[in-house]
């Protein structure tokens, strides 16, 4: 297992900590996403706030939605849009610059989450992971019933089920939705930018 550039082996599906200055929170209202400095969900509540997490690795669980470099050796950083809680993650690698524009869709619905991320080569060609590995009951509950319609995958993750779009070409196995380096993106193509997007439909 590859080791990160802390010298820590990474394990799929759960992201090593940070510290709290290093994670940005996504919200709609009806609950909040907490989201890694390497584009890792690692705190997700469904359908509100005060509900089971089906992201938990901030707490020791599992399951995450990636969407990051492929190249473990970059830098990082985000800000907020003025006046908005859309987040601008940004890493930097040997030779390229990568952006995700990230948030919860708004207006929010008391039964549906929807997570939109998007993918954008600011500079040299861009290689993202992307990585869906929901979970229900803090980690106890894997994700089941992975499969592909065309570019969607849908899956269950215990009472909630979950529907991934704009990861074209990804792979998976019943437990777990996976493609690495999806794309390359070349920063002179206008059109140059990723949407995977999860949305998470609670139960009736």
């Amino acid at each position: 297992m590859p080791p990160t550039p802390s010298g820590e082996p990474s394990t799929p599906g759960r992201p090593r900590p940070w510290a709290l200055r290093d994670y940005a929170v996504l919200a709609d209202g009806e609950r909040g996403a907490v989201v890694g400095p390497h584009g890792e969900i690692v705190w997700l509540c469904v359908p509100r706030w005060d509900s089971d997490p089906v992201f938990s690795s901030l707490v020791g669980g599992a399951g995450t939605f990636t969407v990051g470099p492929e190249d473990p050796w970059h830098v990082w950083g985000g800000s907020y849009e003025d006046g908005s809680l859309i987040h601008v993650g940004r890493w930097v690698t040997g030779d390229t610059v990568i952006e995700c524009r990230e948030a919860l869709a708004a207006p929010a619905a008391a039964d549906r989450v929807v997570l939109l991320r998007r993918i954008r080569a600011v500079r040299g060609t861009a290689r993202v992971r992307v990585l869906l590995e929901g979970r229900d009951g803090f980690g106890s509950v894997p994700m089941t019933g992975a499969r592909r319609h065309g570019d969607t995958w849908t899956a269950r993750a215990g009472r909630h089920l979950l529907r991934l779009d704009g990861a074209p070409g990804a792979a998976g196995s019943c437990t777990m939705v996976r493609r690495t380096g999806v794309r390359s993106w070349r920063s002179s193509q206008r059109s140059a930018s990723m949407k995977p997007r999860s949305a998470l439909l609670a139960p009736q």
